[in-house]
């Protein structure tokens, strides 16, 4: 009778390991696919950037008729509005990363964790980074427009600081 209990409890302790490394599993699988869709989101960004810098400078280029500045202030609006986007994901990403932290301690050993914590934030910092440099850029914009004698509002001024 002992022995059927303590078999029963080493099977019952077996399918608890297995969930638990299913469950780990699957929390990795949805880092990996979150980190990847952030990855995209970049990759998109940078387009967008590559295309607002040309669309910038055919603006330049016409700076004195009045419908391209409507045109390239409704560009840099859309353009916050993007970047106030993938900053809210990225802070549900970042939200969602901390309970996966805490599933997987029960399987990776300390050291393990220090080196994915390390590398995401690596990635963290690079990808604050990159969204700085936009924000430079955009601001560098308005400064040339600025300087063309082109209408520009304080309120923009003020958003972008």
């Amino acid at each position: 009778m002992l022995l059927e209990k303590l078999s029963m409890l080493e099977a019952s302790s077996k399918r608890d390991q297995e969930d638990s490394m299913a469950r780990i599993e699957t929390v990795e699988n949805d880092r990996k696919k979150q980190v990847t869709h952030l990855l995209k989101l970049l990759e998109c960004s940078e387009v967008e950037r590559e295309n607002l810098e040309s669309r910038m400078s055919e603006l330049e280029a016409s700076a004195n008729d009045n419908n391209d500045l409507e045109a390239l202030k409704k560009e840099n609006s859309d353009m916050k509005a993007k970047i106030e986007d993938i900053e809210k994901e990225l802070g549900s990403v970042k939200s969602q990363a901390k309970p996966n932290e805490a599933v997987k301690t029960g399987a990776l050993s300390s050291s393990e964790i220090e080196e994915e914590l390390e590398e995401l934030k690596k990635d963290q910092e690079d990808l604050l980074e990159l969204l700085s440099d936009q924000q430079l850029k955009i601001s560098d914009y308005r400064t040339r427009l600025k300087e063309a004698n082109q209408p520009v509002t304080d309120d923009e001024d003020i958003e972008l600081q």
